[in-house]
């Protein structure tokens, strides 16, 4: 899969909710290998979850691969995005 394949895809969180889209990926160079999937804040879950905490905007989220419970058209998350943003 190409960067380009990734980047803008929806992410919907364990609970089915859409939470934002990929709008960037972390890379460790030396293991060359993808560390994260950035999440924009765009979705209207992300949006209600950061401005309950006081944010006037919802922050790039980096989410660990190891949260990603299937790639396909969309990317699944296995955990809700309110325990990623802690």
């Amino acid at each position: 899969m190409r960067t380009k394949d990734i980047i803008g895809k929806k992410i919907m969180d364990a609970s089915g909710n859409e939470v934002g889209e990929v709008e960037d990926l972390e890379i460790d160079w030396d293991t060359k290998t993808v560390t994260a999937l950035v999440l924009g804040g765009k979705g209207e879950m992300a949006e209600k979850l950061f401005s309950r905490l006081g944010a006037r905007s919802a922050p790039d989220i980096p989410v660990p691969v190891d949260a990603v419970a299937v790639m396909g058209s969309v990317v699944v998350l296995s955990k809700k995005i309110s325990d990623l943003a802690r």
